[in-house]
């Protein structure tokens, strides 16, 4: 008995390891990694998860994207969405359709909003209320599924802090346990209450259009780059912009019109060519590329396979600095384009772009461009989760742009480039 006694004493002298990630790709790590993983940030200072991926755009795409959480049993970011939706459409009066639809479905969704719905996850318990059980569902971008939690983790116990800005958890997995400790924001603040703020603008929106035709000689100091995702997911989906036969286009398609347009518009400003990136599990580099280069990577391949986004961009950033070194620096700096639905790992990017910009001597050295090309719901939180906070995370300069897919259909492949050469003024009112 004694002997059993003093195992006890051990056991709970011993610190709970902390479950950290910021990382899907955790579900790939063993116990014992996960033991050794050290904090890579606070989630909840960051940025609000709960906004990524619901259009702010108009009432009626906010409200279908609150239906579809909400058939997920995804209710906080369900709520959120209504909310948007409830602000945008309040501007065509208090009895407009629209504003009592989401007003309706905002209460009806407040009834099923507990606490582990806030955080993001879902378990067997029967009590609602509850936020111990084994997990069932984790709903990504949550607070929850950026802090590592996985399905099928046991939840043993949840504390909350005295301040109750958050929640410690003790978790199961695999006979091993750890300490995931989860922020909370208050409902006012993560939501976009109708009487309090305004919706606000979507990442990267164009303030001031009229500076990018102005601006466009500046891409003759770049060195450009287009990447373009050449995976399955690229090829099967027919998007709503047509050729000029009106024939509709697939992701792939619509890519294609674009890169021939982009050329033969800049070409006076690359008198070298461009650099094409075409990348899927593995990835081609073709220098020097015009026209009909351009014509013959879509005659040449079809999109098909995975996302390995981390490899190519990695070999562009390591033979910038090997030829910057061999030249002593007089080189131009680098522009990067990546025309992707945006599945792929946001975490290796993110580290692999923080790591970068280590490297870098000044801001604009290093540019790059996420261009979403009719971005699947998967594919949102990995783009925008990329121009989010790079420097509060750790990066030198902030390197990253995004765009979303209504911004690309408007301005052009072209234009959208040079937003990012200007971010900081275009986006200044």
């Amino acid at each position: 008995m004694a002997k059993n006694s003093n195992n006890n004493k051990t056991n709970k002298s011993k610190p709970v390891p902390s479950l950290q990630a910021l990382v899907p790709s955790i579900d790939k790590a063993t116990p014992s990694d996960l033991a050794k993983l050290k904090l890579q940030g606070t989630v909840h200072d960051s940025y609000n998860p709960e906004l990524i991926a619901i259009p702010r755009s108009d009432s009626v795409s906010a409200y279908e994207a609150g239906r579809k959480l909400y058939d997920k049993g995804d209710y906080a970011r369900a709520l959120t969405a209504f909310e948007i939706a409830a602000a945008t459409a309040k501007r065509y009066g208090a009895e407009d359709s629209r504003y009592k639809a989401a007003k309706a479905a905002m209460a009806s969704t407040a009834t099923k909003l507990t606490l582990r719905k806030i955080l993001g996850y879902d378990t067997d318990n029967r009590n609602p209320k509850a936020l111990t059980g084994k997990v069932i569902s984790v709903y990504p971008p949550s607070t929850a599924w950026l802090g590592g939690l996985m399905k099928d983790d046991q939840i043993l116990s949840a504390v909350q802090n005295k301040a109750k800005s958050s929640i410690q958890l003790t978790v199961e997995r695999r006979g091993k346990r750890y300490a995931l400790n989860l922020g909370l924001r208050s409902r006012s603040g993560a939501g976009l209450g109708e009487n309090k703020t305004p919706v606000p603008a979507m990442p990267g929106k164009i303030n001031h259009p009229e500076l990018l035709g102005r601006a466009e000689k500046q891409l003759g100091l770049y060195d450009c780059v287009l990447m373009l995702d050449c995976s399955g997911s690229m090829g099967d989906r027919i998007i709503s912009s047509k050729d000029r036969q009106g024939v509709e286009l697939t992701r792939w398609g619509w890519c294609r019109k674009e890169m021939l347009g982009f050329y033969q518009r800049g070409q006076g400003y690359f008198p070298e060519g461009i650099t094409l990136v075409p990348f899927a599990n593995k990835f081609a580099i073709i220098n020097e590329a015009r026209t009909d280069a351009i014509q013959n990577l879509f005659n040449q391949l079809s999109p098909v396979g995975g996302t390995n986004m981390a490899q190519p961009l990695n070999f562009l950033f390591d033979d910038y600095f090997a030829r910057k070194a061999r030249n002593r620096g007089r080189i131009k700096p680098l522009i990067i384009a990546i025309l992707s639905d945006g599945e792929g790992n946001a975490h290796v990017l993110r580290q692999l772009i923080i790591k970068t910009t280590q490297r870098m001597q000044y801001p604009k050295e290093i540019l790059i461009t996420f261009l979403a090309v009719d971005a699947s719901d998967e594919g949102r939180p990995v783009i925008e989760a990329l121009d989010n906070n790079l420097v509060q995370a750790g990066a030198r300069y902030d390197i990253v742009d995004s765009r979303t897919f209504e911004e690309l259909k408007q301005y052009g492949l072209l234009k959208m480039v040079v937003a990012a050469l200007l971010e900081q003024q275009v986006e200044k009112d």
